[in-house]
């Protein structure tokens, strides 16, 4: 997915035109994506940039656009393709993060963001559709690691 940044004039407006091409936010409308999702960045990087470290507490969440990063899990990596959101555990529960992430493929296109979790009741309805979603591309991602694993 290529984005021409110059286009826009806030981060907000390429968001909520390339929404619908990030199964993560296809059931939100645009006012409770935008009422949930704050610190909205789109950003290339460079090769071996590393995104995300083993440890750091952090909630952004990051959704490959383009490009690849590598996920390190000790001695064993994998690569995660466009499409994949990273990070989501570490935000969605506020724990420590458990891997490495870094950038596989130069200029790699990531669009970077947090949720805000302040006033849940108001924004239910919202969550959960985010939370459910989120919770597909973690079982999916589940999924593909334990193939993975077996094959070893």
């Amino acid at each position: 997915m290529t984005l021409d940044f110059h286009k826009y004039a806030t981060n907000e407006e390429k968001l909520l035109d390339i929404k619908h091409k990030i199964e993560i936010f296809h059931t939100l409308s645009d006012d409770e994506l935008l009422d949930i999702v704050y610190d909205i960045e789109f950003k290339q990087y460079k090769k071996d940039e590393v995104i995300i470290r083993k440890d750091e507490i952090s909630n952004e969440i990051y959704f490959i656009l383009w490009g690849e990063c590598i996920i390190n899990q000790g001695s064993t990596s994998f690569i995660l393709e466009a499409g994949t959101v990273v990070g989501e555990i570490a935000s969605m529960f506020d724990i420590a993060r458990k891997h490495t992430v870094f950038i596989n493929v130069e200029n790699t296109t990531l669009l970077k963001f947090k949720i805000d979790k302040q006033d849940l009741p108001s924004r239910c309805h919202a969550f959960s559709k985010l939370f459910y979603e989120l919770s597909k591309q973690l079982n999916e991602k589940l999924n593909i690691t334990m193939d993975r694993l077996n094959e070893l």
